[in-house]
């Protein structure tokens, strides 16, 4: 009978394999391979953690850093006007932009009209630039979402009704990335569809109320493997309250201290001067300071004969340390709002030198900062909104996915872009005059109507004029062209 080599002779009764080289030992065998690839993810969150946190229905716990150390001190982030301010000035520009939604193939017409109607929807839309600007709170929360209610309309064919903010902490992941939000004892549906969250009840979307959701993320990050907390960024992101938090809390504390030092000794250190060795005269002087506003006092005893035996004097602080404070305050704050719009300059003065170009430098970069939200947003907005629409109006899921709904740039500055404009047309190029007009804000002047402009200057000395249709008077042999506005001297009243 042949000998067991995976067998230790030493101790046949062991388990086999043990005792002996590693080499030796029989393999566990290899468990059947998972379809991981191009077409699915090579790993979830959970797995690419040392360790993680996860209820028993799979949700993650918020990563936010700040909600989850102290809930009451984030929510109070907002009411700094050093946050608030910058804050509030990004969100008004981003929901301040111009939008449209386009069809990928401008010669498809069933396409070009279909983006048309959703464009009308968007418009109908109430408050409209507000539900742009709550989006936009992903700026803050690194994530946002909205309920869009929607309703059959007779004109429009569908219109949106109303739309429902869902604040940033009330959303919730589980491992997947599937979106839910906590509720309360108060939400009524049925028991079935609540699971335990970390902290609340969560309910978990399903298809057909994800499809009325709005979520837009930026600045998703990937987890740390040794940070347990950092599961869910992927799917929620990280916004600018994360990277404030500490900047915030060490601001808080100097400004205590500042206000502590202000208390104190700003309105200076009262000394009050008694006979040295008379208790009862040191008693009378004080119950004397004591009734004064500030108790920041002290008493002291004289025995010189020249001095006045009793007296009271105010010794002031030394004014440099409290400006201390305040200068790194002011340094926290700047901080603060490099932190939101990527640069200070735009929401603050700062010295940049003659001709140094820095001021120009940090208004790119927040031109920058708001093109990338812009965009991020606009992408939220094609997924979660327009193809949602296209196919309530009867669109093919390939149709609605040739639509997109994009943010214009920010409008240039009129003077740059028309001195701009004026040379290029002076170099024989061509521009609509239509685009000018709108540039300037400027109407098309009516039938009759009076109308400024250079009549003697020819094509050839004004080019920007030849391009506003102000060229030449026209041969008295010759038609004029139709297209060429008409010149008048007197405008008529209007009744």
């Amino acid at each position: 009978m042949m000998a067991d080599p995976n067998r230790n002779p030493i101790m046949p009764n062991a388990v086999p394999g043990a005792g002996l080289p590693p080499k030796s030992r029989p393999r566990k065998p290899i468990p059947a391979p998972q379809e991981r690839g191009p077409t699915t993810p090579l790993a979830i969150p959970v797995e690419v953690q040392r360790t993680f946190f996860r209820t028993a229905s799979l949700m993650l716990r918020n990563s936010s850093l700040a909600y989850r150390i102290d809930p009451n001190y984030q929510a109070m982030m907002r009411a700094d006007a050093d946050i608030e301010g910058v804050l509030r000035s990004l969100l008004v520009t981003l929901g301040g932009l111009e939008w449209n939604v386009l069809a990928d193939d401008e010669n498809d017409a069933r396409l070009v009209n279909l983006a048309q109607r959703i464009a009308d929807i968007t418009k109908a839309i109430p408050r409209r630039s507000d539900l742009f600007r709550s989006l936009h709170e992903a700026v803050w929360y690194g994530c946002s979402a909205s309920n869009l209610v929607y309703e059959r309309d007779p004109i429009l064919g569908i219109r949106v009704k109303e739309w429902i903010p869902i604040a940033s902490d009330t959303l919730a992941f589980d491992q997947y990335g599937n979106v839910a939000m906590r509720v309360g004892s108060a939400y009524i549906n049925e028991p079935s569809v609540t699971d335990l969250g970390f902290d609340s009840l969560v309910h978990l979307f399903d298809d057909n109320e994800r499809r009325a959701i709005i979520l837009h993320r930026v600045f998703t990050t990937a987890p740390n493997f040794i940070d347990p907390n950092t599961s869910e960024a992927v799917y929620r992101g990280v916004g600018a309250r994360d990277v404030c938090w500490y900047i915030w809390l060490l601001k808080q504390e100097v400004l205590q201290n500042a206000a502590a030092y202000a208390e104190r000794y700003a309105l200076g250190i009262r000394v009050g001067y008694y006979p040295a060795g008379n208790d009862a005269a040191k008693s009378e002087m004080l119950t004397v300071l004591q009734n004064l506003v500030n108790d920041n006092s002290v008493v002291l005893p004289r025995i010189g004969p020249n001095e006045s035996m009793y007296d009271i004097d105010i010794k002031d602080a030394n004014a440099g340390r409290a400006a201390i404070f305040m200068d790194m305050v002011n340094w926290l704050s700047g901080k603060l709002k490099e932190a939101i719009l990527g640069q200070s300059l735009t929401s603050e003065a700062g010295s940049t030198g003659l001709g140094s170009g820095v001021a120009d430098l940090h208004a790119d970069t927040l031109s920058r900062v708001i093109r990338y939200h812009a965009d991020a947003l606009a992408e939220s907005l094609t997924t979660d909104y327009v193809r949602v629409l296209a196919i309530m109006l009867g669109a093919s899921e390939q149709e609605a996915r040739k639509l997109r709904f994009v943010f214009a740039p920010e409008r240039p500055d009129p003077k740059d872009r028309l001195e701009a404009i004026e040379k290029f047309v002076a170099m024989g190029g061509r521009v609509s005059e239509r685009e000018v007009r709108d540039l300037l804000g400027l109407s098309e002047p009516e039938d009759g109507e009076a109308v400024l402009g250079t009549q003697s200057a020819s094509a050839s000395e004004n080019p920007l004029a030849a391009l506003l249709g102000q060229g030449g008077e026209a041969e008295t042999d010759q038609e004029p062209a139709p297209e060429a506005p008409r010149v008048v001297a007197v405008r008529k009243r209007k009744r």
